[in-house]
């Protein structure tokens, strides 16, 4: 650079700051942590507050007791708010249970999500035309946004959990299974007319059958159904960049921009312009579904314009206090809502840090010969100024992640490490296809031309997915980390804290140093786990179904694999950054359904099954195999063979072709290792039973063993105790779900297993089991037990 970064000065922090996050703080308590009071109690309260705040101002005239009292103030009223709502939910719940779903009428007011079984959907159940509460609404048909519904089914109230107190939370007081829907139709009115205006551009833009086009609908019309579908909206999630596809300021701004363009062009009045600025924001945010986030930056528009027209510079942080506040004392719930929460949080932090971390950045990552000789060129101006933007966002970015993170962490357990780089690759053309697509709207009368637009958008989609696939391929391109959102959040606001308070100014030379050890250690971390891990075998912690890692070096073979995407959590956990292969023992979803999960960051070689399984799993997992498995599907028979490091499998089970789709068909594994003094025996199931495990045991192709992974979840049919007698397994371990509706493991399966002698474990009660071969017997230890098992030998 030709001139020394800019220090930026301390930011100020408004009042309203403070009492926003008081507001929010209180009434996330009173709505999700129980602390109900009765409303009318916060009256006298209130009253006290408003007389100590008057005596004190003007005998004190201290800014810091005012302060206080004011935000003292700003609790008891948002106390009393979020009590009266809290009531009111409770009423709610009353009425609901007493009312049978076939006597209530459901106004969906988000677009239908695919689930198990079906679909589901928020909606507001009305009884006698008054809206009561939301709820969750399931049935077989997909709901839009605006539908209004009569249906026969079962409800359901919250249950006592976490998940049922955070619906509670977010004002939702159970859920509504659909068994039959008797009448669907829309509300009257322009609001009606907008609505069916947004179906038949979703119709229109979906229909191109593409992952771009559902960028597209996701971007311009709020639609997430499609990226569901597609697990389009995964790949946003792993590689941090979710907030383009949700309807927020970016948005709101591209279409400000648009607006304010055409405005210009035609030499309309300040005053009009406002107007139909105003008027289109509103517009745009009703057509998209009206999500919190997008009315907080319309109403942020709505508070810019009328200080832009009163000829008062805008106060980006203040105007965003302005607009929560009021937000979350006319409806309290919106401070459990995590859409809103993570737009306030995002908008407020950028206000407050932007500026330093764009200074941080400036000062680490330019060079003032470079600059210099840069600038003497029409080039490279160009280029120092398209480096100065990639800069800002950046930092944008950076900030951003960091300040949401709390929020991430808490609700997601999953944080993105790619985000920052893959903001700067894709937003731009994120931008330009919320651009085309508003543009194809405004030219609907045209068909060929509205047409080329949305095709266009799409193509541009497409390639924002191709680059999100290749980013989230890469090892670690995200982790699961899980923390109390308390604790997080204290966290962020002490360091928040410290860094007002201090504000210092950036030792480029010590920060980067910092930076290339903090470089080395993760480059060394990275280089042990891929190729030095030590020889273990561990039962991953993935609910109810089965997932064996088997590890020894460089070398990592997957038995089964969950589920769902537990299982990348599980190895992320393990620091797995590679498989050589993923043997599926037969063809149920609680033992292949998170294959295609492994594309994110994980991948393997190539996948191994049962001789005769191979054209079955291909043709149920045809798209994630082209992504996850390059050399694609082999089979295993009688006898055949696989080394993992010092580990040795051999497959003794099923003698014959199977289809896979029976729990006989399992693929059983003998596993040993011998090496260095350090040795063990085991047996891997799948989901065989007595019947299978039997033939195996008389055919003397396994004897004693020192590790068994017990068959069908530790089912009442998985053994016999000639069985278990034979094997004396010193160890076994179960899979199964908490709360499982099987009754996995069973009693009988526990009783004859500890009657040989055999420590048992399952999943559901301790969680990841490690079994290591050590010199003297097993080595094990469990996720949920706080120091590491004696030695089973």
């Amino acid at each position: 650079m030709s001139r020394e970064a800019r220090f930026p000065d301390r930011p100020g922090i408004p009042v309203s700051l403070y009492s926003l996050l008081v507001v929010m703080a209180v009434e996330r308590l009173v709505l999700l942590g129980g602390m109900v009071p009765p409303p009318l109690a916060t009256a006298p309260l209130f009253l006290l507050l408003l007389a100590l705040s008057c005596v004190l101002v003007r005998r004190v005239g201290s800014e810091v007791v005012a302060l206080t009292v004011f935000v003292a103030a700003s609790a008891t009223i948002a106390l009393f708010a979020s009590s009266a709502r809290s009531s009111s939910l409770e009423r709610a719940a009353c009425v609901l249970a007493r009312t049978p779903p076939s006597a209530c009428t459901y106004r969906v007011s988000s677009d239908s999500a695919a689930s198990t079984g079906g679909y589901r959907s928020r909606a507001v159940a009305c009884v006698d035309g008054e809206a009561v509460a939301d709820v969750w609404l399931s049935s077989k048909d997909e709901l839009r946004a605006g539908d209004v519904v009569r249906c026969v089914g079962r409800f359901r109230s919250n249950s006592d959990d976490e998940w049922g107190r955070s619906n509670r939370g977010r004002g939702i007081m159970g859920s509504v299974s659909a068994v039959r829907v008797v009448s669907r139709g829309s509300d009257d009115g322009a609001l009606a007319r907008l609505r069916a205006f947004r179906e038949d551009v979703i119709s229109d833009i979906v229909s191109q059958g593409s992952d771009g086009s559902t960028v597209l609908a996701g971007c311009l019309c709020g639609y997430r159904g499609a990226l569901k579908e597609r697990e389009v909206d995964r790949l946003f999630s792993t590689c941090g960049v979710s907030h383009l596809i949700a309807v927020s300021g970016t948005h709101i701004a591209i279409v400000a921009e648009l607006v304010a363009m055409v405005m210009s062009r035609i030499g309309a009045r300040r005053l009009v312009s406002a107007v139909v600025l105003l008027l289109s924001i509103g517009s745009f945010v009703l057509f998209c579904g009206a999500p919190p986030s997008a009315v907080r930056a319309g109403l942020m528009s709505v508070v810019a314009s009328g200080a832009a027209l009163a000829g008062r510079r805008g106060q980006s942080l203040s105007a965003v206090c302005a607009v929560a506040i009021p937000l979350c004392l006319v409806e309290p719930c919106l401070s459990c809502e995590v859409g809103f929460l993570l737009s306030v949080v995002a908008v407020a932090s950028l206000c407050l840090f932007a500026p330093y971390a764009a200074y941080v950045i400036e000062v680490l990552f330019s060079s003032e010969a470079a600059s210099r000789w840069a600038s003497r060129r029409r080039w490279g101006r160009r280029a120092l100024e398209t480096l100065s933007g990639a800069r800002r966002a950046l930092a944008v970015t950076l900030v951003a992640q960091v300040a949401t993170a709390p929020i991430i962490v808490s609700n997601f357990s999953e944080i993105s490490l790619v985000a920052p780089f893959t903001n700067l690759l894709v937003s731009p053309f994120v931008a330009i296809v919320v651009a085309l697509g508003v543009a194809s709207c405004l030219l609907r009368p045209a068909p060929w031309a509205s047409f080329v637009l949305v095709r266009t958008a799409s193509v541009i989609g497409d390639a924002v997915v191709a680059v999100l696939r290749t980013v989230s391929a890469c090892p670690f391109s995200s982790v699961s980390v899980s923390a109390s959102e308390g604790v997080a959040f204290a966290v962020f606001f002490g360091l928040s804290l410290a860094l007002l308070i201090w504000w210092p100014r950036v030792n480029a030379r010590l920060v980067r140093h910092v930076m290339l050890a903090v470089f080395v250690g993760s480059a060394c971390l990275l280089f042990r786990w891929r190729f030095f891990a030590p020889a273990r075998v561990c039962v991953l912690d993935v609910g109810q179904g089965d997932a064996i890692l088997v590890q020894d070096g460089s070398s990592a073979i997957l038995v089964d694999v969950g589920p769902d995407d537990s299982v990348v959590q599980e190895l992320q956990s393990l620091h797995v950054l590679h498989l050589d292969a993923v043997v599926v023992t037969h063809l149920h979803g609680d033992h292949y359904g998170g294959f295609d999960s492994l594309s994110r960051g994980i991948g393997c070689d190539r996948v191994l099954v049962a001789r005769g399984v191979s054209s079955g799993f291909a043709r149920i997992e045809s798209g994630a195999l082209a992504r996850t498995a390059p050399e694609g599907v082999g089979e295993l028979g009688l006898g055949d063979a696989l080394d993992c490091g010092g580990f040795h499998l051999r497959v003794v089970w099923p003698e014959s072709d199977v289809d896979g789709t029976q729990n006989a068909h399992s693929l059983e594994l003998v596993l040993s290792y011998d090496e260095g003094g350090r040795s063990m025996t085991g047996l891997l199931t799948g989901d065989a039973e007595r019947d299978e495990t039997g033939e195996v045991v008389d055919s003397g192709r396994v004897g004693r063993i020192d590790f068994l992974k017990v068959g069908h979840h530790g089912s009442s049919v998985c053994l016999t105790p000639s069985e278990t007698k034979a094997l004396s397994p010193l160890l076994s371990v179960a899979s199964a779900g908490e709360g499982n509706s099987y009754g996995h493991p069973s009693e009988e399966a526990v009783d004859m297993l500890e009657d040989v002698g055999s420590r048992f474990f399952c999943t559901k009660d301790v969680g990841r089991v490690v079994v290591a071969p050590g010199s003297g017997g097993l080595e094990v230890s469990c996720e949920r037990v706080p120091e590491p098992l004696p030695d089973v030998a």
